[in-house]
């Protein structure tokens, strides 16, 4: 009657879209740097960097939407890792997100996600997000740790 519930839908409308949007960019620079293939990309793609840049990619994307309370945000952050991997290893990944954010590769990686997210949004998507993709191609580019360390 007062379009009180037109704040909330607008606000599920901003989740979702930062849902997708996270999705679409990570895996297209996974998809650009191979890692839908057996090799070092897809290796790389289960390390603590590339877990740390997921999640801090999303969790940028999730703020800016307008979600504040920690809870749901992890909720969010759920259903991105489990888009990108699957329900069952999604979930184990997320799992093991949680524990390592003190370990020095996912805080790092984290960093640059989050730094990432925060540009394309400010450039108006006009900037392209690439540190995971130079990180999975293991480029002399790439911002991230050279050795791997599986979850």
């Amino acid at each position: 009657m007062f379009g009180f519930g037109q704040n909330k839908k607008r606000t599920e409308e901003k989740i979702q879209w930062a849902q997708d949007a996270a999705y679409k960019v990570l895996m297209a620079q996974a998809d650009q740097a191979g890692a839908s293939e057996q090799g070092t990309s897809q290796k790389r793609l289960v390390t603590n960097y590339a877990f740390g840049y997921i999640f801090g990619f999303a969790g940028a994307l999730m703020q800016r939407a307008g979600v504040t309370d920690d809870v749901k945000i992890m909720a969010q952050l759920m259903l991105v890792y489990t888009s990108l991997f699957g329900i069952d290893k999604g979930s184990k990944i997320f799992g093991a997100c949680l524990r390592r954010q003190s370990e020095p590769d996912f805080a790092s990686g984290r960093k640059v996600g989050g730094s990432e997210a925060l540009k394309w949004l400010s450039s108006g998507g006009k900037w392209v997000p690439s540190g995971l993709m130079f990180y999975l191609m293991d480029s002399a580019l790439s911002q991230g740790p050279r050795a791997p360390s599986e979850p």
